[in-house]
């Protein structure tokens, strides 16, 4: 059964080689799951700063990273990053493919409150839905405008030329009940409108 929850969990967070899933804890008290990743026997890293494959430095401390829950469980996973051994760069913390750098979540988790916050009326009732304090919710939609922001700047190499906006739309809609409204901004050209 053991093996068969880590192969399951494996499959679930896509993780490649050369990460693994080594252990699931079920905690059912707690409410939780706690997923361990690591590193293959002998696996090479990759040098975070020149990309090339180095032998392993060293395993640095244990970090937590909330995952998306499983069920009613929460869900985090666990693991020592590895340092990379680049005969340039000397010893560098690898990138774990699940975590942006210094994160304290996942990707995917990141991901599903921008998607929630997308819907929800404000912050704190995203934070509420999710079981998230306001102040964690609300640093994953600065990041997320940050990134978003870094894009249009720096357009990634296979992204088609940024285009000038020639024309601007916009418009103003009211929003559930009361004086509520909303702001509608929009590129037409984008839409496919006719422009004037």
């Amino acid at each position: 059964m053991s093996n068969e929850l880590v192969e399951h969990y494996a499959l679930l967070l896509g993780l490649a080689a050369p990460w693994q899933v080594r252990k699931v804890d079920l905690q059912i008290k707690e409410r939780r799951v706690v997923v361990e990743v690591g590193l293959a026997k002998g696996a090479k890293v990759v040098c975070p700063e020149c990309g090339r494959a180095c032998g392993l430095y060293d395993q640095g401390e244990e970090r937590t990273w909330r995952h998306l829950d499983t069920m009613q469980f929460e869900t985090r996973l666990r693991a020592r990053v590895p340092r990379s051994n680049c005969p340039d760069h000397g010893a560098k913390s690898v990138d774990v493919p699940w975590a942006g750098k210094n994160s304290r979540l996942t990707w995917l988790l990141c991901e599903f409150v921008i998607a929630l916050l997308q819907i929800s009326e404000s912050v704190q009732a995203a934070a509420e839905l999710l079981g998230l304090d306001w102040h964690t919710v609300q640093e994953i939609q600065l990041r997320a405008v940050e990134r978003g922001l870094l894009r249009r700047v720096q357009p990634e190499s296979d992204a088609p030329e940024m285009l000038a906006v020639k024309h601007l739309g916009m418009d103003e809609k009211s929003h559930q009940r009361g004086q509520n409204y909303v702001s509608i901004v929009c590129d037409t050209n984008v839409t496919g409108a006719p422009t004037p």
